[in-house]
């Protein structure tokens, strides 16, 4: 299990702007699992009036597109924000 922090890197201007990510706990040798969470709070900005800073668990025992896409899909579906 590891556990990002994400947020917009500009909280004003969070649907054109950057984001950061790091690593509060877990792995921080995987680049994939920032990518997982960068691309997770965008997903949310996009989508959140005022966006605010995400705190994710991500515990993954192998990594795959396919998976991915269907957490993106199960998290579109369900607005679990």
């Amino acid at each position: 299990t590891t556990i990002d922090n994400a947020e917009a890197d500009n909280p004003i201007d969070a649907l054109n702007g950057s984001f950061s990510t790091r690593v509060l706990l877990g792995r921080r040798d995987d680049e994939v699992l920032e990518v997982y969470a960068r691309t997770l709070i965008e997903l949310i900005c996009r989508r959140v009036p005022e966006p605010c800073p995400l705190l994710l668990s991500i515990s993954i025992r192998e990594h795959s597109n396919e998976m991915f896409r269907g957490i993106l899909r199960e998290i579109e579906e369900h607005r679990v924000w």
